[in-house]
């Protein structure tokens, strides 16, 4: 199936009700903050959230992980949700 046929096939389910997008209102909240953790693992664009984990970025080993965790000073797991540690870093003193 063509990328076209599949995403038409995935808003015909949108709008018949049969996907349910995540909330993101914790996202919203800190987006500041997740725009710049995005920016830092090199992501443009992408669609981000209140369930999305860094484990989500299948790019991510344990290297990049830490080298992020140190640019934003907060100590990051790749189970840990995205709005979770952009919280930390707004609220690091």
């Amino acid at each position: 199936m063509s990328k076209d046929k599949k995403l038409e096939e995935i808003q015909n389910l949108a709008k018949r009700g049969k996907i349910a997008y995540a909330s993101s209102g914790q996202v919203k909240k800190y987006k500041d903050e997740v725009d710049r953790i995005l920016d830092l693992i090199g992501v443009k664009s992408a669609f981000v959230s209140d369930e999305s984990q860094f484990s989500d970025f299948s790019f991510l080993g344990e290297e990049r992980l830490r080298d992020l965790s140190d640019k934003v000073g907060v100590e990051i797991d790749m189970k840990d949700f995205i709005w979770e540690i952009a919280k930390e870093m707004r609220n690091k003193p």
